[in-house]
């Protein structure tokens, strides 16, 4: 097998993942996303309440994308309590 053809299939399985994932990343609806917001499944443990204004799709979304990155962020919060500072200036 040459090298273009190689590469031509290496791509092509590329844009075939891709497009799979994007499928599964689009087939939020809004009362799906708000069932899941719901759920707290996000929240980890967390005593947080979501902002009202949250665009529910979007955040499902970002957070199946990458749940790695929104673990590490709730871990902080989980860590650090930030539940429980006072709202204001705060040394930490």
């Amino acid at each position: 097998m040459c090298k273009l053809d190689r590469l031509t299939i290496f791509l092509l399985l590329i844009l075939i993942t891709n497009s799979e994932n994007a499928q599964f990343y689009n087939n939020w609806t809004k009362e799906k996303a708000n069932q899941w917001c719901s759920s707290r499944i996000w929240a980890k443990g967390l005593n947080l309440q979501l902002y009202s204004g949250v665009n529910t799709i979007a955040f499902a979304t970002q957070y199946y994308k990458n749940p790695k990155a929104w673990e590490k962020a709730f871990g902080y919060l989980t860590n650090y309590h930030l539940d429980t500072i006072s709202a204001g200036k705060a040394c930490m």
